[in-house]
């Protein structure tokens, strides 16, 4: 499906001649860890800006890659960034460059509309008001990187955070799509799968702070978006991967059909920022973690 995507919709390089105008970002208050860094290559890593057209707009991702030459075919990781963040900011602030310092991975950070992802359900931000076909731009930036880099088809995971992680949700309700394991933090499934075909079983990590308003843990009823609570949203994906009967509690983890997992990471304390150490494991250490233990 990926590469039917690409081959409609081209490949192309970046032309920073012809960048599609892109509204200012929007005050996000405490909804993000970092709005905007500057662009940095991880330790032992290149960067490069890959570019598609979906919808007549050139959309843009930034790549990371190891610097050294490597013996086996790389993993995919895709990192879709929150709402106001630069791609400076998600390269920085997710921490998962190590994965590619060391080897592990190959790293893709798309760049949202106005710093924002159409995740649906009034979600969220310059993207609900634009309504982008975000799930196009990842499928396209995703086929991009199959075409021209030297990955794992089998093995293509994604990491999403608050809004990025929204969207992650929907987009792993197709079980057409190759991705076989989803890890977010401040995130939640906006609403239980309704395609016409259940989705494919994969592995999930859900990780959320006691103290977060942006995402509240007890979810919240009212508003532009509506968000379950982290218990439901867990109860879903339970469901996605038919995972046995069993009590829910502040960390679990359960083991399910087709040799899949859903975790729970729960931070008393922490809000909707990032973590990275001070109230819980780094963020980016629980991630790998969970991506090791599903073939990642």
């Amino acid at each position: 499906m990926t590469v039917l995507l690409a081959g409609l919709l081209g490949y192309v390089l970046l032309v920073p001649a012809h960048a599609p105008p892109v509204e200012p970002v929007v005050s996000t208050g405490p909804a993000v860890a970092a709005v905007d860094l500057p662009l940095v290559a991880p330790t032992g890593t290149v960067l490069a800006t890959r570019s598609v057209v979906v919808d007549g707009l050139r959309r843009t991702s930034v790549l990371v890659r190891p610097a050294a030459p490597q013996r086996r075919v790389l993993p995919l990781v895709v990192v879709l960034h929150g709402r106001g963040q630069s791609p400076g900011a998600a390269v920085t602030v997710s921490g998962l460059g190590f994965l590619a310092t060391h080897g592990r991975a190959v790293l893709l950070y798309p760049e949202g509309l106005g710093a924002s992802w159409n995740a649906g359900h009034g979600c969220c931000g310059p993207a609900a008001l634009r309504r982008p076909d975000d799930a196009a731009f990842v499928d396209a930036a995703v086929a991009d990187v199959r075409e021209h880099v030297d990955i794992d088809p089998r093995r293509i995971a994604l990491v999403g955070y608050s809004n990025g992680g929204k969207l992650a949700y929907a987009l792993t309700c197709d079980p057409d799509r190759p991705f076989v394991a989803l890890a977010t933090y401040g995130a939640v499934p906006l609403a239980p799968c309704a395609g016409p075909r259940p989705p494919r079983p994969m592995s999930y990590l859900l990780a959320a702070g006691t103290a977060d308003t942006v995402m509240p843990y007890g979810g919240r009823s009212s508003g532009a978006t509506p968000e379950p609570p982290v218990d439901q949203a867990v109860a879903w994906l339970r469901q996605r991967d038919r995972c046995p009967p069993a009590p829910t509690a502040a960390d679990a983890t359960w083991r399910c059909a087709a040799g899949t997992r859903v975790v729970l990471r729960t931070y008393p304390g922490h809000g909707h920022s990032w973590p990275t150490g001070r109230d819980g494991p780094p963020m980016a250490d629980v991630i790998s973690a969970f991506l090791a233990g599903s073939a990642i």
